[in-house]
């Protein structure tokens, strides 16, 4: 199932605060039937699923914003909204582990062009984070974590695996939320 890292915004569902993606229908996923609380059946459509950090909504957070990492079966939905953006403009990543791969790795050894590492830069800055230190030696899970940190302190996206004996944090070999910026 593909899976991609988006910033998207934080909406309000039922009186429930929820990112954006999971609101949206994943156009690949086939509905099914179930039964709702009253015992009646219903026709159920899949939405996107997905792990995301956002604030607790207090006053002086930001609390517009969220970074999710999401999945499903067509991730065409989320290129049709223009309110969700797609961090890294690489390709979707098939798994975890690959997810995992790609957040050890650096814009450099990608061969990213600087135009690319700047638009990065830019998203980041508009999701309201600091990215000046940030270069092309800066491995990816910099860039999400200073991403996720901006929303919510202390977060780690190497964290974000279904199980601890998948953590991306183990994979990548480093165990800081911040590797030593490269040269």
């Amino acid at each position: 199932m593909p899976r991609r890292l988006v910033i998207n915004p934080v909406v309000v569902v039922n009186g429930v605060r929820r990112p954006k993606c999971a609101t949206i229908l994943d156009p690949g996923a086939q509905a099914r039937e179930s039964i709702n609380d009253d015992g009646n059946p219903v026709i159920v459509r899949p939405t996107y699923d997905h792990r995301s950090v956002f604030s607790s909504g207090q006053a002086g957070q930001r609390n517009e914003t969220c970074l999710s990492l999401v999945s499903g079966i067509d991730l065409s939905a989320l290129d049709a909204d223009p309110e969700i953006v797609t961090v890294f403009e690489a390709s979707d990543l098939a798994s975890i582990d690959e997810l995992a791969a790609r957040l050890a790795r650096t814009p450099r050894e990608d061969a990213w062009p600087a135009s690319l590492v700047n638009r990065l830069k830019t998203r980041i800055e508009a999701a309201g984070a600091d990215a000046t230190t940030l270069d092309r030696d800066s491995p990816l899970y910099v860039y999400a974590n200073r991403l996720a940190q901006a929303i919510q302190p202390g977060t780690d996206v190497r964290e974000w695996a279904p199980s601890p004996s998948a953590s991306l944090r183990s994979a990548t070999g480093d165990l800081s939320p911040e590797a030593p910026q490269g040269a």
